[in-house]
């Protein structure tokens, strides 16, 4: 009996060794043969259509929350305003305590598309969620002063190091043509690349993270990320309640409330927002762990996508392989990947004893490349979108992507410690300022009537 046991523990351990194995490799190469395909796709419509002058242009507002953000604050609202020239930027000062509204209000009075609110305690610093849902409120009384149709507005979100590619505006409005279409994101590149750190960074968003979130155009369940996001006016009005929720990851949950109403995420492959990565690890860990808590909480919305009715049932599917992924790979593959790492370790000691010295180097070349056989098509694919970085270069940086993965590891383990002690309170990341340059900009045309608006709201 006890040796049945054994046996069926056994095989039920190679089971879900290879159910874990089978769901990340179904899933990678679903999603990257669709992004590379859709990509090549994108690029011959819009230079089909690049030239059309009766395109409707949308309405545009531009959300950028703050709390102490004096570093970067002023360049990033002079980028978008030079960005489109109709634009409206909402300044969102959270409370800050350093000079960020008094550098936003500078801007303001050289700019009559610029409106900073000003929220104060104790209904400030309480989310980010929270900020956004407060500046959604002005636009909305701005939208009814001037009479404009809500499925005509977009509402975009910035962080306040985020900066756009040139021409980003109108390829998101060329999305938003598309009246299915409720939320855009944009792909993200890291601006401090220089360091090693930051390079493993840009390699995880610039590389196959993108060419995944454009294959996830294809199930029209592309994720919105906090930075680089868009939504349509009346997609947002369609969600009960706030639109952005108090969950650490509100752009995500945004995703979910949307795309069961009905509304279609996308992403363009031709636009991008760049913005500051980590340079420390710790910083690092610290935002990949509440990622990975927000993500993690967001899977108990599973049920909600499940029942809708408007969802398709392969955007249902991929939404919901997508939630689960903390819980089915990162948290599993933590355990398994180790566990492999020993026993291929195990296997090379071996394989020299009874083969030989030259045996076990052949050993270790073969594990060697049979670990790094999925990085091969990332290095690929971000030497193919980075000008600058050749395919060599791009090898040898790949081999960094173990370290984010560890990173990926720990946060998602210590995500779950905090989701079990109930910890949902975090510090902001401080940013760097690296790389920014402020712009001029001439004054709008579309007058707001004030740069400033007092809010306790």
């Amino acid at each position: 009996m006890i040796e049945l046991l054994g046996t069926v523990r056994l095989d039920l351990a190679e089971g879900l060794v290879l159910l874990v194995v089978g769901y990340g490799l179904v899933y990678f190469l679903w999603v990257q043969i669709a992004g590379a395909a859709l990509t090549r796709r994108e690029r011959a419509h819009v230079r089909a259509t690049h030239d059309d002058p009766d395109r409707p242009r949308h309405d545009l507002f531009v959300l950028v929350p703050c709390r102490d953000e004096e570093l970067v604050v002023e360049a990033t609202t002079r980028a978008l305003l030079a960005q489109d020239d109709s634009s409206v930027v909402v300044v969102i000062d959270d409370a800050s305590t350093d000079r960020t509204a008094e550098i936003a209000d500078a801007v303001a009075r050289e700019s009559d598309r610029v409106v900073v609110l000003r929220r104060r305690l104790p209904d400030a610093r309480v989310g980010k969620g929270a900020a956004l849902n407060a500046a959604l409120a002005v636009v909305r009384r701005e939208v009814a002063r001037r009479g404009l149709d809500p499925h005509r507005v977009i509402v975009g979100v910035m962080d306040a190091d985020g900066q756009l590619s040139p021409g980003t505006t109108d390829l998101v409005g060329r999305l938003f043509d598309d009246a299915a279409v409720g939320g855009v994101q944009l792909q993200v590149r890291i601006r401090n690349r220089q360091h090693f750190l930051t390079r493993v960074q840009d390699i995880g968003f610039w590389g196959t993270s993108a060419v995944a979130q454009m294959g996830r155009n294809q199930s029209r369940s592309v994720s919105l990320g906090g930075n680089g996001q868009f939504a349509r006016l009346a997609a947002l009005d369609s969600v009960d309640g706030p639109a952005w929720s108090d969950s650490l990851t509100e752009d995500l949950d945004l995703m979910i409330s949307l795309t069961v109403r009905g509304w279609d995420m996308r992403m363009t492959s031709l636009a991008h927002v760049e913005q500051e990565g980590p340079e420390t690890v710790r910083a690092l860990v610290r935002q990949r762990t509440r990622w990975a808590q927000g993500h993690m909480l967001c899977t108990g919305r599973s049920g909600e996508v499940f029942r809708s009715r408007q969802v398709r049932q392969s955007t249902a599917l991929e939404l919901l392989l997508y939630l689960w992924q903390p819980w089915l790979l990162a948290l599993p593959w933590s355990v398994l990947a180790p566990a492999l790492l020993v026993l291929a370790g195990y296997a090379v000691v071996e394989v020299g004893v009874q083969h030989g010295p030259l045996a076990a180097v052949g050993a270790v070349i073969a594990a060697y490349t049979l670990a790094f056989v999925p990085f091969l098509w990332g290095a690929w694919v971000y030497s193919r979108r980075s000008d600058n970085y050749g395919l060599l270069r791009s090898y040898w940086a790949h081999q960094g992507a173990y370290v984010l993965n560890l990173v990926t590891y720990v946060a998602t383990w210590r995500a779950l410690f905090r989701i079990a002690l109930g910890r949902d309170t975090w510090a902001k990341t401080a940013r760097v300022g690296r790389g920014r340059r402020a712009t001029s900009v001439p004054r709008g045309t579309q007058p707001l009537g004030g740069t400033t608006t007092p809010s306790g709201t």
